[in-house]
């Protein structure tokens, strides 16, 4: 059984379990606290407020079918904030600091590893543009998982290709627009969110003759390839195999089969 993140439920324990264990106790006293201490018209407000986002957020996705955009959900902890401040102030002296002292010590670690631990950092396009231009790789297809992420890694490889707008109109968004991934070097892959698999391996082949060497990044596997089926499939395929990994981002390499 997999969660919705593409991994297994035993696995994201694992992962959170020290967290849970830090923040469970403050966080726990903090909403019991706070409950008390809320009116029952603040509660029903805050329960409708957060009820009602989260519907919101789930129609949205059920419609665009994309998946959690976790940086558009951050204003549903605000009533949750305001639970927790109505319990901190409710406790005495020692418990509030100590839960303060609690919550700051998981906030400044989780800010080291994001800067620190590569499973943290947020996607290296950087490096995968170093690698690109280092390893010949430009000189054969390359393929990006995510289109999303196609700019970022152009970005480092040719800043003022990937900045330029071109003299003409885009009568899609209205307005000028970048020059397309294709014109740049690098392609994105449609999503399996929006597309079925045999599309976009169908795009892999019209970017790619048989034969040929081509290279995939591969990113953003909770959007673009949530059950791992691109991947398997081209495995099993191309022999596609990691030639390097980085944070967020691995690229890998294959044949495109005959």
């Amino acid at each position: 059984m997999r969660d919705l993140l593409g991994f297994s439920v035993v696995e994201a324990i694992k992962s959170v379990w020290v967290w849970v264990a830090v923040l469970a106790p403050p966080v726990g006293l903090l909403l019991v606290e706070g409950w008390r201490a809320l009116g029952l018209i603040t509660r029903r407000r805050l329960i409708a407020l957060s009820v009602t986002g989260l519907l919101v957020e789930l129609a949205a996705i059920q419609v665009s079918g994309q998946g959690l955009p976790t940086n558009y959900t951050v204003w549903l902890l605000f009533p949750l904030c305001v639970w927790l401040a109505a319990g901190l102030v409710q406790l005495r002296r020692h418990c509030r600091w100590a839960s303060v002292a609690l919550l700051l010590t998981a906030a400044v670690c989780s800010i080291v590893l994001q800067n620190l631990d590569p499973h943290h950092q947020t996607d290296d396009a950087r490096g995968v543009a170093a690698y690109l231009e280092s390893s010949g790789a430009l000189d054969h297809p390359v393929l990006v998982s995510s289109d999303g992420r196609v700019r970022p890694i152009l970005y480092y490889i040719d800043r003022s290709l990937t900045l330029t707008l071109p003299d003409q109109w885009d009568p899609k968004r209205g307005r000028l627009d970048y020059y397309s991934e294709e014109q740049l070097g690098l392609v994105g892959l449609p999503g399996l969110g929006t597309s079925s698999l045999s599309d976009v391996v169908g795009v892999v082949d019209a970017h790619t003759e048989p034969g040929e060497p081509y290279y995939l990044v591969y990113t953003e596997p909770f959007y673009c390839d949530r059950h791992g089926e691109l991947l398997a499939a081209l495995v099993s395929r191309d022999g596609l195999t990691l030639v390097r990994a980085f944070s967020g981002m691995d690229v890998h390499q294959g044949v495109r089969a005959g």
